[in-house]
């Protein structure tokens, strides 16, 4: 990559124009290098303080090139079994905080995977499953979006409730369903279905991640005839009882991984 080109991409907005990288580094290294940078970085980040007070923020005001890419762990095995043959994970989905911004702006609220027994390990994106050729992995896939209280969270995102969908609301006989409404509907704010997808792994259709075979959390709120899983929830969750001996439940899935 050439300087100049590097100098492009490393600018930020500062008022009215860019602040390159050459214009901060001369002057940090000129005469009266404090009073020159200090109220540079004030223009830079003056912007951003406004944009968090209004709940909103301006993608121009944050720096950018300041925060290294996060690269993810291996997950945590949770387990084995089948006498230690069977490598064992328990993976839930939550909503936390996490500090995805430069480390003076606020931390963003997101869904992310971690295992199930340990909070502080959560993080998008999940932790990384590293599996061993010949050596089969079964991974139970946990709904946990869910506040302290056990209570369901909504989407994070405003749903359009008129397109074919996970739908909750339908009940068993229109779960998976596009509905038809006499007027327009408010967005859909109740429990969020999830089933988790899994690309390149030796799985048969149970242990997939198909997407009408989705389950909300097991949470203690869900409204009166809501349907908790999806169409398929039941065909699949027999299918893995009678091939791998696995138990399904309430809020979550538990899928079979041949390497």
């Amino acid at each position: 990559m050439s300087n100049d080109k590097h100098e492009k991409e490393s600018s930020a907005a500062s008022g009215g124009g860019t602040v390159k990288r050459r214009t901060l580094f001369t002057a940090i290294g000129g005469v009266g290098a404090v009073a020159a940078v200090t109220p540079l970085l004030g223009r830079m980040l003056s912007g951003t303080a406004a944009g968090v007070a209004s709940g909103r923020l301006d993608p121009t005001s944050i720096p950018k090139y300041v925060t290294a890419l996060s690269v993810p762990p291996a997950m945590p095995l949770t387990g084995t079994a089948n006498n230690g043959a069977i490598d064992v994970y328990s993976i839930a989905v939550r909503q936390f905080s996490q500090q995805i911004l430069p480390t003076r702006l606020p931390a963003t609220t997101v869904w992310g995977y971690g295992p199930s027994g340990r909070s502080g390990a959560f993080h998008t994106p999940g932790y990384t499953v590293e599996a061993q050729v010949n050596r089969p992995v079964r991974i139970i896939w946990i709904n946990q979006l869910v506040d302290a209280n056990n209570h369901y969270l909504p989407h994070l995102f405003t749903v359009d409730p008129t397109l074919h969908w996970a739908n909750p609301p339908g009940g068993r006989s229109g779960r998976d369903s596009r509905p038809t409404f006499t007027s327009t509907p408010s967005p859909y704010t109740g429990p969020v279905p999830l089933v988790t997808h899994l690309h390149g792994g030796h799985t048969s259709e149970e242990s997939d991640g198909y997407p009408e075979a989705w389950t909300l959390p097991a949470a203690s709120n869900i409204p009166s005839g809501y349907a908790t899983v999806g169409s398929y929830y039941d065909k699949f969750e027999s299918e893995a009882a009678s091939k791998f001996g696995m138990t399904w439940t309430n809020g979550l899935s538990v899928y079979h991984v041949r390497q």
